[in-house]
């Protein structure tokens, strides 16, 4: 049933997007088609009423496998906000890292002022509030959920598997360089097309000399979202845990790609930075955590989750 459920919402995605490839005139990008996909109000991939997560939904995250990813995401959160501070996760999922997080710093004795959820989905928020109170139902006061940045905030940023999902574009490497794929709608299948003019953004930093035919992502929109969070916050750490290439294994200087695990220190500086620098060499100023433990962690966890879906 769920899988005619799923049927029904593509097909009704596929006709908003395609339409909207027809009123544009010309291929959209990339990243407005995953927009779409994803995020949709009423037939987003993250909007929709159907299971995703779980072991009976599509994929599963760290924290479903075991407890432990967030008992040791907690460990670092109490060395930083000594229960006086808050934290903010953003797509909190099930609500599952969120109830490990509270429940080891409660063990600690580190409970944050609050803690925050941004979530888009209604849906899910629900999910959240029930996974949390059915384990901790003397904290759930203690979690708010937001649908805006809070202002001066303070604390710990937690964003797990989140970078992957925010809309990129993509770019090929062609005659010498890099233009954008753009999506087309052609005979009833969406197509990858060249778009005309040659790629170019100050925001980003791309090699120049590759491979012909080489692929890659710049993420303008992850990179907003980190700048947002900069100005947001007086003082903190950003929390980024996702999952793929270290960057040598790829020909790009973006770090929005093969990203492990990093900290982003938001704590004032003595020397302002300015705008020329405010976007990537903000992305630049990271420190790889040095965790060890955690990011083996954060590999068993993977092979287990893959095993158990295989």
């Amino acid at each position: 049933m769920q899988s005619e459920y799923k049927i029904i919402l593509h097909m009704k995605l596929e006709n908003i997007i395609s339409q909207s490839i027809n009123e544009n005139g010309k291929p959209i990008g990339f990243d407005v088609f995953m927009n779409f996909a994803l995020y949709n109000p009423e037939l987003g991939y993250y909007r929709s009423s159907s299971n995703i997560f779980g072991y009976q939904g599509d994929f599963i995250t760290a924290p479903e496998t075991s407890d432990l990813f967030g008992y040791s995401v907690a460990k670092q959160c109490a060395q930083i906000i000594h229960g006086s501070d808050d934290i903010l996760e953003f797509g909190a999922g099930t609500g599952v890292l969120a109830t490990q997080v509270l429940f080891e710093l409660s063990r600690l004795k580190s409970l944050p002022k609050k803690y925050y959820i941004m979530e888009l989905s209604g849906q899910l928020k629900q999910q959240q509030k029930k996974t949390i109170f059915s384990v901790l139902p003397e904290l759930i006061d203690r979690v708010e959920w937001l649908t805006k940045l809070p202002s001066g905030f303070s604390g710990v940023v937690i964003a797990n598997e989140v970078l992957d999902a925010i809309p990129a574009k993509r770019l090929i490497f062609s005659g010498g360089c890099f233009v954008e794929l753009g999506v087309d709608f052609v005979d009833g299948n969406f197509q990858w097309k060249t778009l005309d003019e040659p790629y170019s953004n100050s925001s980003t930093t791309l090699p120049t000399i590759c491979d012909e035919g080489y692929t890659t992502e710049v993420n303008l929109q992850a990179l907003a979202w980190i700048d947002s969070l900069y100005s947001t916050m007086n003082k903190g750490t950003v929390l980024l845990i996702d999952y793929g290439m270290d960057r040598i294994n790829i020909t790009t200087l973006s770090v929005m790609k093969g990203l492990c695990v990093v900290i982003i220190n938001t704590s004032p500086v003595t020397t302002p930075l300015t705008k020329s620098v405010n976007k990537i060499l903000r992305l630049r100023l990271i420190f790889q955590i040095s965790l060890s433990v955690l990011w083996k962690l954060v590999l068993s966890f993977r092979a287990i989750a893959l095993n158990q879906c295989s």
